[in-house]
């Protein structure tokens, strides 16, 4: 498919060089092109070496893993915990008797594994923040983190410097390299840039929501919590029994 929209996701112009299309393609993919940035902004990072290209689609394909994996473990975990509850509910003593024991038992666990899930998430998402950056050779950084970074990241005309012989002898070539694909990396990085600049602020809310209700309520919020999933989970297995 990407083939059919952008052509071949790398083109070297030869500029009537003796080298052949295919093997050039091939050794500037595998070693990278690159990019000479202009500004004080970049003087600790002059060159901007693309020797992440090829990564691009293992480096996505982890992202969106690992964004997903931590939400469904927590769900899991409750949705199996709501079940063992509440199946065998038939009457409203026994919808009691759970609520009794939640408030009491599992209220106090409860509380600290909410705050250890906060903290695990923030960790979670600046631990994909640093990686990009130190993957993308800390351009994230060195721009002060806009997104005007990701156009540099992937231009859509680099340069590829190989050396090679002709005439007898040993010669540098310099060709400008053609990443068509780059277009569609910019706009899947312009999506990851805005997700990541609209969970932050969220997290923060959520967290400070948190912890004004544990200061206001101490415990009891999250025994209100559980009240509330039980309440649901109990009202769909009654309902389910009464269609059967």
């Amino acid at each position: 498919m990407a083939r059919q929209l952008f052509g071949d996701n790398i083109n070297c112009q030869l500029d009537g060089q003796s080298i052949g299309q295919s093997f050039l393609n091939t050794k500037c993919f595998i070693n990278g092109t690159r990019t000479n940035l202009i500004g004080p902004t970049y003087a600790t990072l002059p060159i901007l070496y693309h020797d992440y290209y090829q990564w691009i689609p293992i480096v996505l394909l982890l992202l969106a893993f690992s964004f997903y994996l931590p939400f469904r473990i927590w769900s899991r975990h409750i949705h199996n915990f709501m079940e063992e509850l509440t199946t065998k509910i038939e009457d409203e003593e026994s919808c009691d008797r759970i609520f009794q024991v939640i408030t009491l038992s599992k209220g106090n666990r409860l509380y600290w594994k909410t705050w250890a899930l906060e903290c695990v998430y923030a960790v979670h998402l600046m631990i994909h923040i640093i990686l990009l950056n130190q993957f993308f050779h800390r351009l994230l950084s060195l721009s002060g983190w806009s997104w005007s970074a990701i156009p540099l990241l992937f231009p859509e005309i680099a340069t590829c410097f190989y050396d090679y012989f002709g005439r007898g002898l040993q010669t540098l070539g310099k060709f400008q390299w053609l990443m068509p694909l780059n277009t569609l990396y910019r706009k899947i990085f312009f999506v990851v840039y805005v997700m990541c600049s609209v969970l932050i602020p969220l997290h923060v809310i959520f967290f400070l929501y948190r912890m004004i209700m544990a200061l206001r309520m101490g415990r009891n919020w999250i025994n209100m919590w559980w009240c509330v999933q039980i309440s649901k989970q109990a009202a769909k297995t009654w309902h389910a029994t009464k269609i059967e």
